[in-house]
């Protein structure tokens, strides 16, 4: 997609040479996809796991630059809602949390004011979604990695956002079994106290939402592939 407004290039640099430096041999190396429950697993599996155990990175960092020999986290969320929560992220934190909108989220709403116009735009490939570049550069699984590369990581763990705590609980007791309190630290934890969308946010027109699935199914076929990769 044309037109993105990306991260600055500071922080994207610090960010790929964070990961370069890191090392990933030996620990879980977590990739973040927007809208996918990413502060929540990272905080959760931060304050639980020693650095040698759990790195994440954001989201500029790509999987497919990874060793295949790497342990590789990875969280995925059905598309359509995805995008839909790309939409509402910023301006929702902005009319519930009092989150101050940056220059380029206030020129996304104000050209695309509804949810409706903003996934019509975006099926029509409109440059300026990519003022927010979650819904640009960001808004599919393949730019981090496709299939392809996918395919090469060994020991992949996949979480999906609507199973959020139970996919963490499985992972932890899988990869950590002879620690007997996770359970307890699952059931007690709390992630961000900001408060989010609601389920009727996520409600379309019936015949968009069958324009998007048209428009998204490379996305879909990617989406199914990790969903039969999970843990």
């Amino acid at each position: 997609m044309k037109g993105i407004y990306l991260y600055g290039g500071e922080k994207a640099l610090r960010e790929i040479l964070k990961f370069y430096f890191s090392e990933k041999k030996e620990c879980f190396n977590y990739f973040h996809i927007p809208k996918t429950g990413g502060k929540y697993i990272k905080k959760i599996l931060s304050n639980n796991l020693d650095d040698n155990k759990f790195k994440s990175y954001e989201h500029i960092v790509k999987l497919k630059w990874i060793n295949p020999n790497s342990k590789v986290i990875i969280s995925i969320r059905d598309p359509i809602d995805r995008i839909i929560s790309c939409y509402y992220s910023d301006i929702r934190n902005f009319e519930i949390n009092n989150v101050q909108l940056g220059k380029f989220g206030i020129r996304l709403y104000e050209k695309f004011p509804t949810l409706e116009i903003a996934l019509k735009a975006f099926i029509n490939n409109d440059k300026d979604i990519g003022l927010l570049t979650q819904l640009g550069l960001l808004s599919s699984i393949s730019y981090w990695a496709e299939e392809r590369h996918f395919s090469k990581i060994k020991n992949l763990t996949v979480i999906r956002t609507e199973y959020l705590s139970q996919d963490i609980f499985c992972f932890l007791q899988k990869e950590f079994p002879d620690f007997k309190k996770w359970n307890n630290i699952i059931d007690t934890f709390e992630g961000e106290k900001l408060k989010q969308t609601s389920k009727k946010d996520y409600e379309i027109d019936p015949i968009l939402k069958n324009d998007l699935k048209l428009f998204l199914k490379n996305e879909y076929k990617l989406y199914n592939y990790l969903l039969d990769r999970r843990i």
